[in-house]
């Protein structure tokens, strides 16, 4: 189907996520992802166009490896700044959003001054914080 980035904020950080101009933020359940985050985060789907396909970038030569596409990485800054620290996944979904079983393991703490041009590989659960 397409990969999907999901974020984990804070319950703490508000009951709706900034607005962005191209982007769709929505809330997400799924069971397989909340029980790899803190008891206190919400989830969020962050997509363009329907999916969150064209928000990542991926080289020829290390296809198993995303980058997030500029707007992204200042818009996720810009959730680390106002909600604190946020889990961040990209998954391919072959189903639906809410039922699918995601296997996914712990990935890194990421700092902000990393986020640009850092790599990401799918299902691996991402820990974005300031610094």
């Amino acid at each position: 189907m397409c990969h999907f980035i999901t974020v984990g904020t804070s319950r703490k950080g508000g009951a709706e996520l900034p607005k962005r101009r191209g982007f769709r933020v929505f809330r997400q359940e799924n069971a397989s992802i909340s029980r790899l985050l803190p008891a206190d985060c919400a989830l969020w789907v962050i997509t363009s166009k329907g999916c969150s396909c064209c928000l990542c970038l991926s080289d020829e030569l290390k296809p198993e490896k995303l980058r997030l596409r500029d707007d992204v990485v200042e818009y996720v800054s810009e959730l680390v700044r106002e909600c604190g620290p946020i889990h961040m996944l990209i998954h391919w979904y072959s189903g639906d959003l809410a039922s699918e079983k995601v296997a996914a393991s712990k990935g890194r703490d990421v700092s902000l001054r990393e986020l640009p041009g850092n790599e990401f590989e799918p299902d691996r659960l991402f820990r974005l914080r300031e610094g």
